[in-house]
């Protein structure tokens, strides 16, 4: 068995200029390319959500949202973190979303 990280990062898919108006698939495939696959060529699973959350003026907002979710051996951790990292700042400057959730662990991962 191999020790890898799997993180996983949560964020809002509506468009902050229209709450209620989620970016279009072409935007979307824009976002893919330009940045899940230049940052994580690597690979990984996006999965569509929805949720609700605290905004850091106190109110709630519910919305939908994907989780993309990706691993690296333990041994790439450093530039594994970094490219999340890179993603992460992505999604905060293109989508001016103040609020992108990010949770690590470490598994174990066994080929079959």
């Amino acid at each position: 068995m191999i020790p890898h990280l799997r993180t996983q990062v949560y964020f809002d898919r509506s468009n902050t200029a229209d709450p209620s108006n989620p970016y279009s698939p072409a935007e979307w495939d824009r976002f893919v390319t330009e940045v899940l696959i230049r940052f994580i060529p690597s690979g990984g699973n996006l999965y569509d959500n929805a949720g609700w959350w605290r905004r850091p003026n106190g109110t709630t907002f519910r919305g939908i949202g994907r989780t993309m979710q990706v691993w690296a051996p333990v041994a790439d951790s450093v530039p594994h973190r970094t490219a999340v990292d890179s993603v992460i700042a992505q999604i905060k400057q293109r989508y001016k979303h103040q609020v992108v959730f990010r949770e690590e662990e470490r598994v174990c991962e066994a080929a079959q």
